[in-house]
């Protein structure tokens, strides 16, 4: 597949894959490089981040060469708190402003007596 960053940057999107430091490869699933940074990001997702393995790949990753691990766990989904799944592309949550569920209770007395 032909790319071109000056002609046509969104057919430039690629799987990332990453080197330890020994040089062992690491797949995180639908992370991407792009021609940009937002556009990357944007086409990626968080799946990585609900998943022990390869939560624990990249932490190990990340904090290769440091005596101080951080402590921490993969996030859980649940349909019942979230309604994005863990394979919905990042543009995606944004472009839905990051909201879960829209409150549409209507007070106007509350209103009026601000």
């Amino acid at each position: 597949m032909y790319c071109s960053c000056k002609i046509d940057p969104t057919t430039c999107g690629a799987l990332v894959g990453v080197y330890d430091y020994i040089g062992t490869p690491l797949t995180i699933p639908n992370f991407r490089i792009g021609c940009y940074v937002i556009e990357a990001t944007f086409s990626s997702t968080f799946e990585c981040f609900y998943d022990q393995t390869c939560f624990n790949s990249f932490n190990k990753l990340i904090y290769s060469n440091s005596n101080a691990r951080f402590n921490a766990t993969p996030m859980i989904w649940s349909q019942n708190t979230s309604r994005y799944l863990p394979t919905t592309k990042i543009q995606t949550i944004i472009e839905q402003l990051m909201i879960e569920r829209w409150n549409d209770e209507i007070s106007f007395e509350s209103y009026f007596n601000e």
